[in-house]
């Protein structure tokens, strides 16, 4: 707080009167700098499917954070006006319910495909940083303790380098998310029961 104070030249104070601390100050970073990112074109082309749209927002929401580091957890949309970031996303969630899901499972499928986002992104950066992801350090640590001839599928795991590319996990994340989200649209036609 103290050096962005200084980086604006006003007393430290002036900037608390404005935001209770670090975590609030970088709150609003963030989400002023995706509310930016989110007004540049990410729509499919005219006449997209609904499957070609969720690809299209869980690639836009995947390249913002990724872009934006550490300050992705941090993200949230910010109070007040400003609504011309959201008519890509209304469009969105036309798609989904021009092709058939009711309001809840759009609620329901918008949340889960950013939640994958997310935690993609946020697997991505721990992959990235030194040391590589800590849940494969880990996993080895406990390993090691543990007799050559037991765990053979985590040793395999850990041979092939535990998290592996991260964009060719964000694919697999995606083709499962479209794919399960199919099934939903499906089973919404059977009869209770099946």
């Amino acid at each position: 707080m103290r050096a962005v104070a200084e980086r604006l030249g006003v007393h430290p104070s002036a900037l608390n009167y404005h935001v209770s601390g670090r975590e609030e100050l970088l709150g609003a970073v963030a989400s002023s700098i995706f509310e930016l990112a989110w007004q540049e074109p990410w729509s499919p082309p005219p006449g997209a499917t609904w499957q070609e749209w969720v690809r299209a927002y869980a690639l836009a929401l995947r390249r913002m954070l990724l872009a934006n580091g550490s300050l992705a957890l941090y993200f949230q949309l910010s109070q007040g006006p400003g609504v011309g970031e959201l008519e890509q996303f209304d469009q969105f969630l036309g798609s989904l319910v021009d092709a058939g899901f009711d309001d809840t499972a759009v609620a329901h499928a918008t949340t889960y495909i950013s939640q994958v986002v997310f935690m993609s992104v946020r697997d991505e950066l721990l992959t990235t940083q030194e040391g590589g992801h800590p849940q494969d350090a880990e996993f080895a640590r406990k390993v090691e303790t543990v007799d050559e001839s037991r765990l053979g599928n985590v040793r395999r795991l850990l041979a092939g380098g535990g998290h592996g590319d991260p964009e060719a996990q964000f694919e697999f994340d995606l083709k499962c998310v479209i794919e399960g989200l199919a099934v939903v649209l499906a089973d919404k036609g059977k009869p209770a029961g099946r």
